[in-house]
């Protein structure tokens, strides 16, 4: 499982028990939490669209410098 969707699953599951809190403190709390790895859910999909981005130029350029060193031969 990608991290963003083990944060966003994490995150839903602090929700419903911030919900349930009765304590305004403790729902605070589990709030703080809910943000928090709403946040790293959002950094870690940003991130990994970036790497799917490097990798797939990276490919390209590979296959570009292959396909100018055979014209080369």
């Amino acid at each position: 499982m990608k991290l963003g969707v083990e944060c966003k699953r994490l995150a839903d599951a602090l929700h419903e028990k911030a919900n349930a809190a009765q304590d305004p403190y403790i729902k605070a709390e589990y709030q703080y939490l809910v943000r928090g790895f709403r946040r790293l859910a959002a950094q870690f999909d940003q991130q990994d669209e970036i790497n799917k981005k490097f990798e797939i130029s990276k490919k390209d350029r590979h296959e570009r410098n292959s396909c100018a060193q055979r014209k080369e031969r």
